[in-house]
């Protein structure tokens, strides 16, 4: 889960099951399994097969979080 995001739902969008998470037009896909992650916005690829660590830096660079810390376990 990613604080301040809506699951939006989830897909096999690349053969693995992908958590959709929409906030203010960009929706993140999380893919769990592989600990990756990609955005989009405006159905362009801003990041695409990052590795979960970088997720809450690039969303705070996006201005999207505040918090370095933005996964939580729900």
């Amino acid at each position: 889960m990613i604080n301040g995001f809506k699951l939006i739902g989830s897909c096999n969008c690349t053969g693995t099951k992908n958590y959709k998470y929409e906030k203010n037009g960009y929706v993140v896909y999380h893919v769990k399994k592989r600990s990756l992650f990609h955005i989009k916005h405006r159905n362009s690829y801003i990041e695409k097969n990052q590795p979960i660590s970088l997720l809450c830096e690039k969303l705070r660079s996006l201005g999207l979080v505040e918090s370095g810390d933005c996964l939580s376990q729900s």
